[in-house]
């Protein structure tokens, strides 16, 4: 995917909230803050786009247990989903990696679907890992 197509894509996305935006910075980063979810976009040097929908964001270093529990709910993710925790900024993320070009339209289903998803996984699947990890079931 070059870059024009995730930055088309990407306002794709924009123009279906009715909001305008560049899609991308100079960098290859861009996000979008929906009544859902947070989701974050990055067109990477090898050509792949990658969209994140933000969990959580640890206020120190997440205890290895709680990402454990949540790896082995990331278990039951559809297959193009993925849990990805980022230790440089303590966030977690569901991602949802583009190597080739989608249609407009089913790319921003996808990403509004990201969104439920996160703030379901925010909502339910976090507390459970967080219960589990300190002994719960």
């Amino acid at each position: 995917m070059t870059r024009s197509d995730a930055i088309r894509l990407v306002k794709a996305l924009f123009a279906a909230i009715q909001m305008d935006s560049p899609g991308l910075n100079e960098q290859g980063f861009g996000g979008v803050m929906l009544p859902d979810a947070d989701l974050y976009f990055e067109h990477q040097s090898e050509g792949a786009l990658v969209c994140y929908g933000r969990i959580y964001e640890f206020a120190k270093d997440a205890e290895p247990a709680v990402l454990d529990a949540l790896q082995a709910a990331g278990q039951r993710l559809p297959s193009s989903l993925r849990v990805d925790y980022v230790p440089e900024n303590r966030r977690l993320f569901l991602a949802r990696t583009y190597s080739d070009v989608v249609e407009e339209k089913a790319f921003v289903e996808q990403m509004l679907e990201l969104a439920k998803t996160t703030a379901a996984w925010s909502q339910d699947v976090l507390p459970r890992a967080f219960g589990m990890a300190h002994g719960e079931k």
